[in-house]
């Protein structure tokens, strides 16, 4: 499965059930690609950093649209509490932090699930 987000194609990991959206980025040091969170329905959706290594862009999408990009969003540090971060989606992608201001990945960008 691959993600178009603007005109930049990205591999993608596919977090589809409840253990692999739980773990997520968990302990990895690196994300070649996208993960997609994929949701049967549109809701207030809420993602954190702990245990993550690396930053990260959370890109929050209703109906194939980009609705809320929060960017480079960085680790949580050890032993401190964890910033939540809150987005309404029926699909959320994480990307390596940076990329979507990169490639200049803006609000109502559509994507597209190949």
């Amino acid at each position: 499965m691959k993600v178009l987000i603007k005109d930049k194609l990205l591999d993608v990991e596919l977090m589809d059930t409840p253990e692999k959206q739980r773990t997520g980025m968990m302990g990895r040091e690196s994300l070649d690609g996208a993960m997609v969170f994929p949701y049967d329905y549109i809701d207030d959706r809420t993602f954190h950093m702990e245990n993550c290594k690396i930053p990260l862009d959370i890109i929050f999408i209703v109906n194939n649209k980009i609705n809320q990009i929060i960017d480079n969003v960085p680790p949580c540090e050890h032993g401190t509490i964890c910033p939540k971060y809150y987005g309404r989606a029926d699909t959320v992608i994480e990307v390596p932090g940076g990329f979507s201001q990169k490639y200049n990945i803006k609000i109502k960008d559509k994507i597209e699930l190949l």
